[in-house]
């Protein structure tokens, strides 16, 4: 069966996305010895040339007590990338993640190259349990450097007390959010720093939803695409209900 499409919300022609994603996680992770393997997996994509090495920074200990501390790195998978990294594709211990960067093109695309992955990676591990999927957008938001209202853009900003000043110069939000119609959750993070990157006329709002559900799968269960489809509608239920019309048809 195919699975459902989202007819919920319009297809943006220029999309603020920079980078979309979708993240299956297993449980237990694999041990170091499938390292080779993962890094094997390369040759099953040769419109990906680019390979680089994943770094997991694992913590830091106390080389002698006159000495500076010293980061211990442990490799947990391997990147490739297409040549012009727009396309990146991660093979971890603990699990695949297929991502588009910007120019961000369609959610077909970015679900095309999962399951792919995902299947290649789920025969070259053997037997293992989904424990978590995610799909994630980073939204890069140009803002207008002149004196504006949030209100006019987005919808969901920090709430200033009455007896405060209500203009915001820059600010960090992260907030975590239940879907009401299911177990997914969603980590919504927002970040405004007030000032105009180099070369850009405008003030730029990342605005970043991480939607993902925690699951007991078998790596081969159907089960987890129709999970990637409500991850979708939830996300974009979130989007679409954070942005004023007037910021939406800057991006039709």
């Amino acid at each position: 069966m195919n699975p459902p499409t989202d007819l919920s919300y319009p297809t943006l022609a220029h999309a603020p996305i920079v980078e979309g994603l979708i993240d299956i996680q297993i449980m237990p992770p694999l041990s170091e010895a499938a390292l080779p393997a993962l890094q094997r997996l390369h040759s099953n994509f040769p419109e990906y040339p680019l390979e680089g090495t994943k770094i997991n920074v694992s913590g830091q200990f106390l080389v002698s007590s006159t000495s500076a501390t010293s980061v211990s790195q442990t490799i947990i998978g391997y990147q490739f990338g297409n040549s012009e990294n727009t396309r990146v594709l991660q093979v971890r211990l603990d699990g695949a993640t297929a991502s588009i960067l910007a120019p961000y093109t369609t959610f077909t695309d970015l679900e095309n190259d999962a399951r792919r992955l995902w299947a290649i990676y789920r025969d070259a591990i053997g037997l293992a349990k989904i424990a978590r999927i995610a799909v994630r957008n980073i939204n890069r938001i140009e803002l207008p450097t002149s004196p504006f209202d949030f209100n006019e853009y987005i919808l969901t900003t920090p709430e200033v007390a009455p007896a405060l000043p209500q203009a915001l110069s820059a600010y960090s939000m992260r907030l975590m959010i239940p879907d009401n119609a299911s177990t997914s959750q969603a980590i919504v993070t927002q970040i405004f720093e007030g000032v105009a990157d180099a070369g850009h006329d405008a003030l730029p709002l990342i605005f970043d939803i991480d939607a993902f559900q925690v699951v007991e799968l078998d790596a081969r269960s159907d089960e987890a695409w129709e999970i990637v489809q409500q991850l979708r509608n939830f996300k974009n239920r979130i989007f679409f209900g954070s942005i004023t019309d007037k910021l939406r048809r800057q991006f039709e």
